[in-house]
């Protein structure tokens, strides 16, 4: 059963080279949290304006308040896959997560076009606030920058 959310964000915490992706929902004035892979917040935030743009909701979110993401004090589960689903007779979102924990039961939470736009929104603001890449070899530069693999062929010290 979806449970419906009051609010939806993705977003990281941590410095740029050290940071947790999350998605954050709150239900029942609870925060729920959930920890994924950055790629997959990507993915979401590029799927979210597809999906909505395809429904007639592009830019639903222009005027829904994204929540700030609050520091998770319990991570429900690491989240494998997300599914994104629109019914249209609802005018609602389904954004179902699939934990990689076998054992434990995917989630599913009921969104708006605007609070599922704006909070995917959120997570690729955070996605592209990243490391700065290498204007050689596009991988990721630390602060300190990096032994890029296009001048000595050295990943041994490289971080993704």
């Amino acid at each position: 059963m979806a449970l419906s959310a009051e609010s939806f964000v993705a977003g990281a915490i941590g410095e740029p080279g050290n940071r947790t992706f999350l998605l954050q929902f709150v239900v029942a004035g609870t925060p729920i949290w959930y920890v994924l892979e950055k790629a997959q917040v990507a993915v979401l935030a590029t799927e979210t304006v597809s999906l909505l743009a395809a429904a007639g909701q592009a830019d639903a979110g222009a005027t829904v308040e994204t929540p700030e993401l609050e520091e998770p004090t319990h991570i429900a589960f690491r989240v494998a896959e997300i599914g994104l689903v629109y019914d249209q007779d609802m005018g609602l979102v389904s954004l179902l997560l699939t934990p990689t924990d076998e054992d434990l039961e995917p989630a599913a939470y009921l969104l708006s076009p605007g609070q599922l736009d704006a909070g995917a929104r959120a997570g690729g603001r955070a996605v592209a606030g990243g490391r700065p890449r290498c204007p050689r070899c596009g991988l990721a530069m630390d602060p300190d920058g990096h032994n890029c693999p296009v001048t000595n062929g050295d990943l041994r010290h490289h971080r993704p």
